[in-house]
């Protein structure tokens, strides 16, 4: 219950102010991959200086407040050391209420045996996604490895067998030119092995261009009229109406056309406030879309805190507030704006009662945002 309150309180601090630690971290392990996305260019990175087991330790050891931890690739199970690094975020996150990751599932054995040691560790909510951008041929036609289709979706299967009321799994889809009306095609596909699979087991999302982390600058863009047709349908056929994720992601399917059709975040960011991205190497930046390098945790002891707080930082955040960043609606930025929009932007006497508010969280449940 502390640990879902802690979080609740940040959530509602991010709706009215910029928080002083953010509750989310966006945690790039490696950009190693055995894939070769057609859509992303991570496989043809050099994967060096990686921050070791010992620093992440050390980095977590000073910044343990984070209430919500993604971890990507890159392929996170091509480290060797994964289940090490998650064993530190969840010893030292004492608050942590949700750690999630995708994976591309060609490594199954690998893949299912690191979330079963996960889950041994009792974490309070793990949420692991499958990625899946098709049916047979075009999705290995997207990923550029034959017999991964099989592979990804035998894993999903898998961890499918292993949902509990504190692990959760869905398959990914990144919509492309390639393969945006194909979401009931995928579905049909999968229920060739998996018969009972629902529409809400399957997550949607639209492909980004990223400088920094991608490396895909000059990508195809989707069509705003195709896509909002496309969805339409997916739409309508997911049924989890009242759970958070499924909230959280219908506001976010809602939005695409606007972003497609304007090229705008559909609302205010949260990049540098609720949440904030940090490279294989250390290097902190504001989110995965924004080619802006803060500093290198190596270069301030692994104090986040110390970073957040520098000049030039808070100067990129105000410069986020009005518009001046990348621009993007992609789910790992665009969820915490989603819950940093909850309510109307307040007045100054409408902020000065949400700070009580907070504060009694945080009297009574412990530290808070």
């Amino acid at each position: 219950m502390r640990k879902t309150l802690k979080l609740a309180a940040a959530i509602l601090a991010s709706n009215v102010r910029r928080l002083a630690f953010p509750y989310k971290l966006t945690l790039i392990l490696t950009y190693r991959c055995n894939l070769r996305c057609q859509m992303c260019n991570i496989w043809q990175r050099e994967a060096h200086g990686e921050m070791s087991v010992e620093e992440y330790d050390r980095f977590f050891s000073r910044n343990a407040d984070f209430s919500w931890v993604n971890v990507s690739g890159g392929e996170v199970f091509l480290r060797g050391d994964f289940a090490g690094i998650a064993d530190v975020i969840m010893d030292r996150c004492k608050s942590l209420y949700v750690l999630d990751f995708p994976t591309n599932g060609v490594m199954t054995d690998l893949i299912v045996g690191g979330v079963e040691r996960i889950l041994a560790r009792g974490p309070k909510k793990l949420i692991v996604t499958v990625s899946l951008d098709g049916d047979e041929t075009v999705h290995e036609e997207l990923r550029g490895v034959k017999g991964s289709w099989e592979k990804s979706v035998r894993t999903f299967a898998r961890l499918r067998e292993m949902r509990s009321g504190r692990f959760e799994t869905y398959l990914g889809m990144t919509l492309t030119p390639r393969n945006f009306d194909k979401i009931q095609e995928t579905l049909e596909a999968v229920r060739g092995r998996i018969p009972d699979i629902t529409a809400d087991e399957l997550h949607v999302n639209v492909a980004h261009q990223s400088e920094h982390y991608y490396e895909n600058a000059g990508m195809a863009s989707l069509s705003q009229r195709e896509t909002e047709e496309a969805l339409r349908w997916y739409r309508a056929h997911r049924r989890r109406r009242l759970h958070p994720v499924a909230f959280v992601e219908r506001v976010y399917q809602s939005r695409i056309g606007r972003f497609l059709a304007t090229g705008k975040t559909p609302m205010p960011c949260q990049a540098l406030s609720a949440s904030c991205f940090v490279d294989p190497t250390g290097v902190v930046y504001p989110c995965s879309m924004d080619n802006v390098p803060l500093a290198n945790l190596r270069d301030h002891d692994y104090d986040l805190r110390r970073i957040w707080n520098l000049p030039h930082v808070v100067r990129v955040r105000e410069n986020i507030e009005r518009g001046r960043c990348a621009q993007c609606w992609t789910p790992c930025e665009a969820y915490q704006t989603i819950l940093g929009n909850l309510i109307f932007r307040p007045s100054p006497a409408r902020t000065e009662r949400m700070d009580d508010a907070v504060a009694e969280v945080r009297n009574e449940f412990g530290k808070g945002a």
